[in-house]
């Protein structure tokens, strides 16, 4: 089994702070109706490989990625949101790779709040939910096709769980 790109890009998400992060120009946000914005009027940036897809919001910044396996590295809200997303090979089960995603956040010290099976798009995936240095860190595996995919999201403490906006971007995450 391939794991150390799943070991390393948990240990980013997990101590990264981007404040410092290199930035590039991010797209203005789309005007909003009187009845409200959700991510998806946010959306306007769209970034896929040939199995997969995801939709930012319209403020995110890509940073340069550490390693291939990284496809999306960027910050959201001036820099206090941070989202990987990755795609690795990986020749074991769903049960496998999350197990490893919870073995490499605990060599971390992160604290693990819960562990969860989801649906995103109908597609399953293991939600983790964990804390570390201040931030509230969400994470989605899933195994398919010999691929492992993590999708991270890091946001402070202090903003509450229901204005989450690591769950609205996680919710347009389309594994093909």
């Amino acid at each position: 089994m391939k794991i150390k790109h799943l070991l390393l890009f948990l240990s980013i998400i997990s101590t990264l702070s981007c404040s410092s992060c290199v930035k590039s120009d991010s797209v203005p946000p789309p005007t909003c109706s009187d009845s409200g914005c959700d991510i998806n009027a946010h959306a306007v940036n769209l970034v896929k490989g040939d199995d997969w897809e995801l939709v930012l919001p319209a403020d995110a910044q890509n940073i340069d990625p550490p390693f291939n396996a990284i496809k999306v590295f960027a910050s959201t809200h001036n820099g206090d949101i941070v989202l990987l997303f990755m795609k690795e090979e990986f020749l074991g089960t769903n049960d496998d790779y999350v197990f490893l995603a919870l073995k490499g956040m605990k060599e971390n010290g992160t604290n693990i709040v819960s562990v969860n099976g989801v649906k995103l798009n109908n597609f399953p995936f293991a939600l983790i939910e964990s804390e570390k240095n201040d931030m509230h860190l969400l994470t989605w595996t899933t195994v398919k096709n010999s691929n492992g995919y993590a999708l991270s999201c890091a946001q402070p403490l202090n903003i509450p769980n229901e204005t989450h906006i690591c769950l609205d971007i996680a919710e347009t995450l389309k594994i093909k």
